[in-house]
């Protein structure tokens, strides 16, 4: 890899959010709000390291089975991070006026944010810990259905000593929970009409485990390593889909990187190409891969571990690496490998679809951009605040954190 290209890479992460939890419990929710793109390394261990690694939950929403048309989208624009306009100047914006804490403070000068994820319709999950030290007792997740209003009852899962299950939107109208223990539950918005569901399985001497981050409309998605690059730290895995049934059956190899989205899954190959499978279970189709003249998909090493590959039900994201200094740019295409936008100025990493939306973070900031309209916006001033996870959202809404705590924003189109 080009050493200019990894000076950018270690400067950009460097604004990454430090991970701010020390706590066995902590850490088991930030295992629940880690990104499903982050790479496992084979065997056990592999656990470890997703736990540590961060504190998001990702895309949710309704879950459609087949790919949207992109025909919405524009195409083929070109923006620079350096030129973004304040978020608050959108046509339609409007900061919704919550008053629940979205930052807590807990024992030992642990910080642990509370918004946990937001729907289409503007319901907000909030996650925290009552006693303020959570090995005293299980995290309390509450769901309110606007600003200023009282949560509504919400049953969690049975739980034993200490475990909690903290819940995402699923779905039209349901809670996917998961925690500690293996497998989430599946009910709707009260914790009622609770379904189990198992998340692991064994294919002959490979065990395989599904993170709720990556089951999207009744499919699963799992990693499983296969070898690791010479002359490298990058691994190669197989994965596996598998249905609620229990139906598990292999759908790739030679895999370096895997996301699941709103009713689709998506992975990139060590030979750059990039491939898609619905929910549904259809064959995985591949996707052509637009790429800027001069350029070429970023180097394995970059697909791993810094969420820079997201996919949608219409639209792929993934870093391309241009001219002989390796310059990285984020790029965003169609299902169809139509190119919708390439991002300058800074490499892209927790990259993430919210509706039809990019939303990532670049150059100290976080950033949304608008697949539709084109305009790029950014959400928290440049290099001045802590990012305690990254952004997330759906439909018209848009959830992330800086230097003053969590917001939550209706941006109409």
């Amino acid at each position: 890899m080009p050493r200019d290209l990894t000076d950018l890479m270690e400067r950009a992460t460097s604004f990454a959010p430090p991970e701010p939890h020390g706590a066995a419990d902590i850490t088991r929710l930030a295992a629940h709000r880690q990104r499903r793109r982050t790479t496992l390394a084979a065997s056990g261990a592999a656990l470890a390291v997703v736990v540590v690694a961060g504190v998001a939950v990702g895309l949710t929403g309704n879950h459609p089975t087949e790919p949207e048309p992109a025909h919405r989208f524009k195409l083929d624009q070109s923006v620079d991070v350096t030129r973004a306009v304040p978020v608050s100047s959108l046509p339609g914006y409007r900061l919704e006026p919550w008053t629940v804490p979205s930052v807590q403070h807990l024992a030992g000068h642990q910080l642990l944010p509370t918004y946990g994820d937001v729907d289409a319709h503007g319901r907000l999950i909030v996650v925290d810990a009552p006693s303020g030290i959570p090995q005293q007792g299980p995290f309390r997740a509450r769901l309110f259905d606007s600003p200023g209003g009282a949560p509504q009852p919400l049953q969690a899962p049975a739980s034993s000593g200490s475990t909690s299950w903290i819940p995402r939107f699923y779905g039209a109208d349901q809670l996917l929970w998961s925690g500690s223990q293996p497998g989430f539950h599946i009910t709707d918005l009260q914790g009622g009409h609770d379904r189990f569901v198992r998340s692991t399985f064994q294919v002959g001497s490979d065990r395989l485990v599904a993170s709720a981050d990556d089951v999207t409309a009744g499919s699963m998605w799992m990693k499983v390593f296969d070898h690791a690059l010479p002359k490298s730290q990058a691994s190669v895995f197989n994965v596996y889909r598998a249905t609620f049934s229990g139906d598990v059956r292999k759908v790739a190899g030679g895999v370096v990187a895997l996301d699941v989205g709103s009713g689709t899954a998506g992975w990139v190959t060590t030979g750059g190409q990039v491939f898609t499978q619905a929910a549904t279970g259809s064959t995985p189709r591949p996707v052509p891969v637009p790429l800027d003249q001069g350029c070429r998909v970023a180097p394995t090493s970059l697909l791993q571990g810094t969420n820079t590959f997201a996919v949608s039900s219409s639209a792929i994201a993934l870093p391309e690496a241009c001219g002989a200094k390796a310059v990285l740019r984020l790029l965003a295409f169609d299902l169809s490998g139509r190119r919708l936008v390439r991002v300058d100025g800074g490499p892209a990493f927790n990259v993430d679809f919210a509706g039809e939306t990019v939303v990532f973070h670049a150059a100290g900031s976080t950033f949304r951009y608008d697949l539709v309209t084109g305009s790029l916006a950014r959400l928290t001033p440049p290099r001045t605040s802590r990012i305690l996870q990254e952004p997330r959202g759906t439909g018209s809404y848009v959830l992330w954190y800086d230097g003053a705590g969590g917001h939550v924003a209706k941006i109409a189109g």
